[in-house]
């Protein structure tokens, strides 16, 4: 770290901001008042201070955010560190020693902190995995160990950049406000586009209003019991001409309400293309992303459970874990099982070369099931089939609906 950072120390935390780029701690100390800035990853990797704080129109709020300021308002900066990868900032609130830690990787910012919630414990979490991640006596917690741990699950280690004093986040800020007001003029643009498409397609259906007034017939138009005319479909049309005729004209009389309503639309689009710029504070860079730790093949191996000669298996913990299981560690030809008409968890089975399907692997994941139950249960009626034959239900995390499924029954 730069020794100008130094000059932090024994510093006091008044006030934390967060704006498109930054985290902003506001740090007084003897005779001036500081920023500390730590860049979000995407545009800025730095770590610096600036005398100016972020513009108002510029921040925002986020959990995060509202989590620093809980553990470091009113803290006092004790030291600066940088070990393995990480910057550790070090805090001394009301007596607790409080660390904030975060890295760059792929252009985005990770962050954790490392916090005495008990006199004998240190319970320490990066924010991605969303829950704590290691909780240790404190005397057995070694930081070298613990980041050592952290760099395993992070994506690849970026080039670090050291602090730059000459970096101005209000320039930064500005430059990041006029790509998002060219972001959202396309949005707008592609969005009245949409609309006058809409508008275009139903002021054809209209069209229907001259053959109808002049009694014409427009029985041709109807298919299957639908009536279909530009792209517009009545179901289940009745037969008779005059009850058809009576059904079209309140369709028509729908979409010319439909047609004001999509005029307006246009025009309060194009009233907003034209007034105030887009807000940037609804446009905010991710702080961190979550880790898709089943697509890392050390950890893949240390979940997955043993078959012994037959091969491995990993039980699914959430829909999510579910979903992500069948589309990143599962192959179209591994095995799929599941309770038969019950809910419970997503089991796949990755079998050894030259293995089949037979009864004795059929009892061993039954009773991989018992073991995941809460109630014992002595017998078990299982469906299975390959993951190619999974077709996931949109919408809904973690269903699927299996094809050629087969079932199988175990007697404890």
């Amino acid at each position: 770290m730069k020794t100008n950072l130094d000059s932090l120390i024994n510093g006091h935390v008044q006030k934390i901001y967060a704006c498109p780029f930054f985290y902003s701690f506001k740090v007084r100390i003897p005779g001036k008042t500081a920023y500390l800035y730590i860049g979000k990853g995407r545009y800025s990797q730095n770590v610096f201070i600036n005398n100016s704080r972020t513009e108002s129109k510029y921040r925002r709020k986020d959990s995060f955010l509202e989590k620093l300021k809980k553990e470091f308002l009113g803290s006092k900066i004790i030291s600066f560190k940088y070990e393995l990868g990480f910057f550790l900032i070090f805090f001394n609130k009301a007596g607790l020693d409080k660390t904030f830690l975060f890295t760059f990787r792929e252009n985005l910012l990770y962050c954790g902190l490392v916090l005495p919630y008990k006199l004998n414990q240190i319970e320490s979490y990066l924010i991605y995995l969303k829950k704590p991640y290691e909780r240790v006596l404190k005397e057995e917690f070694n930081f070298s160990n613990f980041l050592k741990t952290q760099n395993k699950i992070l994506p690849t280690l970026n080039t670090y950049k050291e602090s730059d004093e000459s970096v101005d986040p209000h320039l930064l800020a500005k430059r990041f406000e006029t790509k998002i007001i060219k972001k959202v003029d396309k949005k707008r643009s592609q969005k009245a586009q949409r609309i006058r498409g809409d508008i275009s397609r139903l002021e054809k259906f209209l069209e229907l209003k001259i053959p109808l007034s002049q009694h014409k017939p427009v029985g041709h138009f109807i298919k299957n019991e639908t009536f279909i005319f530009e792209g517009i479909k009545l179901k289940k049309v009745p037969k008779d001409y005059y009850k058809l005729r009576d059904l079209l004209f309140k369709k028509i009389k729908n979409i010319e309400k439909a047609i004001d309503i999509q005029k307006n639309r246009l025009q309060d689009l194009n009233s907003a293309s034209n007034g105030e710029a887009a807000d940037i504070s609804t446009y905010i860079f991710p702080v961190s992303k979550k880790i898709d730790l089943l697509n890392k093949p050390e950890l893949v191996k240390k979940r997955g459970t043993s078959l012994g000669k037959f091969g491995i298996y990993v039980l699914g913990k959430s829909s999510r874990e579910n979903d992500l299981l069948r589309s990143s560690w599962a192959g179209a030809d591994d095995y799929w099982f599941h309770f038969k008409n019950l809910p419970g968890p997503h089991l796949f089975l990755k079998l050894n070369p030259g293995v089949v399907i037979l009864p004795e692997i059929l009892e061993l994941v039954c009773q991989a099931f018992r073991n995941n139950c809460e109630t014992k249960m002595l017998e078990i009626d299982i469906i299975y089939t390959q993951v190619k034959y999974l077709k996931k239900v949109s919408g809904s995390q973690g269903k699927v609906i299996p094809k050629n499924e087969r079932s199988y029954r175990s007697v404890g």
